[in-house]
C-alpha cells in the first residue's frame, strides 16, 4: 500500500496525476428521458449489451497498469448489469477508486450493502429537475424520488458520498430552485453536464431534444446562473471550468487543454 501511495506521488509530480476512466458497462436502461438517445424508446432491449465479465476484468487490469486510478462506472443504466458488483470489487482490488452513475432506480437496502462490500467509494445520481413531478415524468420511472430519498439517508449511514448530478436542460425552469428540492432528496453536492443533440460516440447520453436545444446567450445565463448556485449550495464544478466553457461559446481563447485521450479516457461495452 506504501509503495502504491508513493507510486502516485510520483506520479502527481511527473505527468499530472492518477488518470480517470469512465467505463459503460452496458447500453440497456429502464428509464425514458427525452434528452437522452439510451432510453427505453430509442434502444428497445432487443439490442441492449453488457460486458462479460471476465473482459471486464481483463480490461480493468489493463487501465490500472497504465495508471488509471479513477473509474468511473456508467452506462445506459449500470445497475441492470447482473455482474456489476463483481466488475465494482475487481476494481477495488486493483486500487481503483469506483464510483457509480445511476437513475437510482434499483437502489434499495439490498443493493446498497451489495455496493458497499464491493468497494464503491461514492454515487452520482442522476437528477433532471426541481421537483419530483418533473423529475419522474422525463424519466418515466415513478416515484424514483422516494427511492433516492431513502437510498441517500442508508448512503450516508454507510458514509459512501452521493451527488446529484444534473443535466442542464428546459426542465430547470430556475436553478435557484434546485437546492431546496436537493437538500429534500438528501444530496449535500451537485454536478452539472453540458447539454448534448449530438456526440460523435457510442455514448448515447444525448438527444436532439428541445429540452436541451439552446442558443448561445441562453447557455452563457445558464452557466452565469450555475456560478450563482454556488453562493448556497455545493456545485462540484470548478468555477474556471464553467468559465472556460463560456469561453468556448463566446469564441474565446481558451486557457486548459482537453485531456480526452491524455488523463481522461472513455471505454464502452464493446471495450472500444
Amino acid at each position: 500500500m506504501m509503495g502504491s501511495r508513493l507510486d502516485s506521488v510520483k506520479q502527481i509530480v511527473t505527468d499530472g496525476g492518477p488518470g480517470f476512466c469512465q467505463f459503460a458497462i452496458n447500453n440497456a436502461c429502464n428509464a425514458g428521458c427525452a434528452f437522452c438517445s439510451f432510453n427505453l424508446e430509442a434502444l428497445p432491449k432487443s439490442q441492449w449489451l453488457f460486458t462479460p465479465l471476465e473482459r471486464s476484468m481483463a480490461a480493468i487490469d489493463i487501465l490500472a497498469r497504465h495508471g488509471i486510478r479513477y473509474l468511473v462506472i456508467t452506462g445506459g443504466e449500470p445497475m441492470l448489469h447482473p455482474e456489476l458488483n463483481a466488475i465494482v470489487r475487481h476494481a477495488s482490488r486493483c486500487e481503483m477508486v469506483v464510483i457509480l452513475v445511476t437513475n437510482g432506480s434499483r437502489l434499495d437496502p439490498e443493493s446498497i450493502q451489495a455496493l458497499k462490500q464491493s468497494g464503491i467509494s461514492s454515487l452520482i445520481i442522476s437528477i433532471d429537475a426541481a421537483s419530483a413531478e418533473k423529475h419522474e415524468e422525463n424519466r418515466k420511472l415513478n416515484k424514483v424520488c422516494d427511492r433516492i430519498k431513502r437510498a441517500n439517508h442508508l448512503l450516508k449511514a454507510l458514509k459512501i458520498q452521493s451527488t446529484a448530478s444534473v443535466t442542464m436542460s428546459r426542465l430547470i425552469e430556475d436553478y435557484q430552485a434546485l437546492p431546496h428540492f436537493l437538500k429534500g432528496l438528501g444530496f449535500e453536492a451537485v454536478t452539472f453536464s453540458y447539454p448534448l443533440t449530438r456526440l460523435h460516440s457510442s455514448f448515447l447520453g444525448h438527444a436532439d431534444s428541445a429540452l436541451v436545444r439552446y442558443t448561445k446567450d441562453e447557455l452563457l445565463q445558464a452557466f452565469d446562473a450555475i456560478k450563482k448556485l454556488k453562493e448556497v449550495f455545493t456545485v462540484i464544478n470548478p468555477s474556471a471550468s464553467i468559465e472556460e466553457m463560456q469561453r468556448f461559446l463566446r469564441g474565446e481563447p481558451q486557457r486548459f487543454p482537453c485531456l480526452g485521450g491524455y488523463k481522461y479516457f472513455y471505454l464502452d461495452w464493446n471495450f472500444l
